[in-house]
């Protein structure tokens, strides 16, 4: 998981997410400004759990919602 809000677990899990979620912001500002023609897609299964500043305006510029297929697909 990626960027976890504050909040999480206190076995140092939680620290370990949001150093992760920090690189992740720190990559994507860096790709922003040197390459801003790159087209970054990302996939979670726990959107509840997403840091709103990884999906702020600007970062992200199409967020595609998905379901789980019905019992017919």
């Amino acid at each position: 998981m990626m960027g976890v809000s504050s909040g999480g677990s206190r076995d140092g899990a939680s620290g370990e997410r949001n150093a992760v979620g920090g690189l992740f912001k720190s990559i994507m500002n860096r790709i922003d400004t040197a390459a801003p023609n790159v087209l970054v897609a990302a996939a979670t299964n726990h959107k509840d759990n997403i840091d709103p500043s990884i999906i702020r305006p600007g970062r992200f510029d199409y967020v595609i919602g998905m379901t789980l297929p019905d019992e017919a697909a």
